[in-house]
Formats: structure tokens, C-alpha cells, sequence
């Protein structure tokens, strides 16, 4: 069971990670799933 400490610990670091925001990040975060092969949606070249 988690202790009090480590849910506010959690709680913050989830407020930070948000994901990217410039576009260049989202681009290159879309293709992440190429890599493991769980989407089609973008051809590798």
C-alpha cells in the first residue's frame, strides 16, 4: 500500500508529465508505435 508521501510524490510528478507539446515533439512521439509495430497508420520508409 502506498503511503501518503508517495502519493504526493505521484501526484506531482504527474502534473509535469503531460506529454510534448511542440509540434516536432508530437510528430516524433506519433511514430512511436511504428517502432513495436502496433499501428498502421504512417508507412516506414
Amino acid at each position: 500500500m502506498s503511503t501518503a508521501a508517495q502519493l504526493a510524490a505521484n501526484l506531482a510528478i504527474a502534473q509535469a508529465s503531460t506529454g510534448p507539446k511542440s509540434e516536432e515533439g508530437k510528430k516524433r512521439s506519433s511514430l512511436n508505435a511504428l517502432k513495436t509495430g502496433l499501428t498502421g497508420l504512417h508507412q516506414a520508409a
